[in-house]
Parts: structure tokens; sequence; C-alpha cells
């Protein structure tokens, strides 16, 4: 159909949608089933189902939205958090303090797991589900895994066909 011969909207039926979709979204939040909101408002049940798939569409889209926004502010800190203790470490390498140049970089590998959180990389036992490859000529990757413990911090190197355990070697 071409565009001048579409149906202009309609503002009262879209005035009317949107009442009924506010009642429908205030029952909704009290936990009334959809079954029920229909005969409380004495509708059909079919249009309050899409009601209900267009109003959860629409929640979901905005929770999306919001975590996004959170991700990239937890992001954005966890960023200028790294940066400062990188620069602390300098601080600590010229100043040959090794101790604290030992604490902050368990600092930075705990900001790097909850990088790895927020993107949703880890498995509930601490490990990563990411391991970034090597170039592909034999080198191998690295592979973080977080454990519980926060006294240790174990990293394996991995190539395809074998994993070599350093955190026994001190």
């Amino acid at each position: 159909m071409p565009e001048t011969d579409k149906k202009p909207s309609n503002t009262r039926e879209d005035t009317e949608t949107l009442r009924r979709r506010t009642r429908v979204v205030a029952l909704l939040r009290q936990r009334v089933a959809p079954g029920l909101i229909a005969q409380q408002l004495g509708l059909d049940t079919s249009i309050v189902q899409k009601d209900v798939r267009w109003i959860r569409r629409q929640w979901r889209e905005e929770r999306a939205d919001l975590i996004s926004e959170i991700g990239d502010s937890t992001l954005r800190q966890l960023d200028a958090d790294e940066s400062m203790l990188r620069a602390m470490m300098e601080r600590a390498r010229a100043e040959s303090n090794f101790s604290a140049l030992l604490q902050l970089q368990k600092q930075i590998q705990v900001i790097m797991k909850q990088r790895l959180d927020l993107a949703g990389l880890t498995t509930d036992e601490g490990r990563v589900n990411f391991a970034a490859p090597g170039s592909g000529d034999g080198e191998t990757g690295l592979v973080i895994f977080a454990e519980e413990d926060e006294s240790r911090v174990t990293t394996k190197t991995t190539t395809t066909s074998t994993i070599k355990d350093d955190s026994d070697e001190q």
C-alpha cells in the first residue's frame, strides 16, 4: 500500500489503548494474573494478553537500557581505578617497593575479574569462559582462573594441546 493510502493514526484509539495499558500495568504490578485482569477490567482475554506482551517487551527494553548504562558507568570506573593503580605501580617499581607492587598487582587482578564478571565471561566456579588465543602459530594464549580464595590467583598458559599450571612454580 503506498504511503499516502495508509490510514492515519486514530488519536482517540491510541488514548484508550494507553489508558487500558496503564490499568493493566497497575494490576500486573500487584501480581494479578492476566486472566483475572481481563475479568476485572471487563476485557477480552486476548486483548489483555496482547497488552501484557507489549508491556513486558517495554519493560525488557527499559531494563536492557538501564543495565547497559550501569555497565558502561561501571566499566568507566574500573578503567579509572586501574589507571590509578598502574600509576601507583610505577611509583612502587621506581622505589623498589616490591610488597606494595604485589598488593597493587592483586588489586588490578580483582579489577580484571570484575570486568570479566560484568561481561558475563566467568562461571560460578570463578573460571573464565573466554581465553585470549595466541596468534595461531603455536603461540600460547593466557587464561586466568580467578579463585574464590583471595590469597591466590592461578594463571595457566595453554595451547590447543597442552595446559601448563604455573600456580605451583614459585
